[in-house]
């Protein structure tokens, strides 16, 4: 009984008889393997653009097999059936060639407005940037010791105006007034003349 090959034995770390019955049988599990990275966007626009490339040669050969199958129409009455087949293989390729486009289109317009996504993300973030180094800077600034700054700025300038027309202001020479100053000059401008 305890050596039936159907009752599970109690030994420690091994599996029941069954269990090892079936692995020897199946053998163990596979891991399963890495997945794989998906394709860029240019990297599936690359590869649709040989898919179409490949299809466009498919294209032209099937046409020369139709012109060379219309040539023999009259003396192989094989002929017109096999160029009937050529001709509906040409518009498979066609639609084929004309999804692949469509398809080409959509990851290019996809690659476009990722792209488009990165800027706007770039330029969010720069404004962002600004925006704090703004108010860091507005911060530092107080809008009193501007007021005061602006004020003494004013004194300053008014102390240098009174300082520039107590420089230019007419001296007396020798007792001399501007008003015998002016009268003398007249005098002079007469005799010259």
């Amino acid at each position: 009984f305890c050596c039936s090959p159907f009752y599970p034995t109690a030994r420690v770390g091994r599996l029941p008889g069954r269990r090892l019955r079936m692995r020897r049988l199946f053998g163990l599990a596979k891991e399963e393997p890495a997945p794989k990275e998906a394709p860029s966007l240019s990297e599936a626009s690359s590869r649709i653009e040989e898919q179409v490339a490949n299809l466009e040669t498919k294209i032209q050969k099937t046409d020369e097999e139709i012109k060379s199958l219309v040539a023999k129409g009259s003396s192989n009455p094989t002929a017109k059936a096999r160029a009937l087949q050529a001709m509906k293989k040409k518009k498979m390729y066609e639609q084929q060639r004309d999804q692949l486009l469509g398809t080409q289109f959509n990851v290019e317009n996809l690659a476009f407005q990722q792209e488009q996504a990165e800027i706007t993300a770039m330029t969010v973030k720069a404004m962002a940037d600004g925006h704090k180094t703004l108010q860091d800077k507005i911060k530092e600034t107080d809008i009193g010791s501007v007021d005061k700054l602006m004020d003494d700025m004013a004194d300053l300038q008014d102390e240098m105006k009174a300082m520039n027309e107590a420089l230019a202001a007419g001296t007396e020479v020798d007792g001399a007034t501007e008003d015998e100053l002016a009268a003398e000059f007249a005098k002079l401008e007469e005799e010259a003349a």
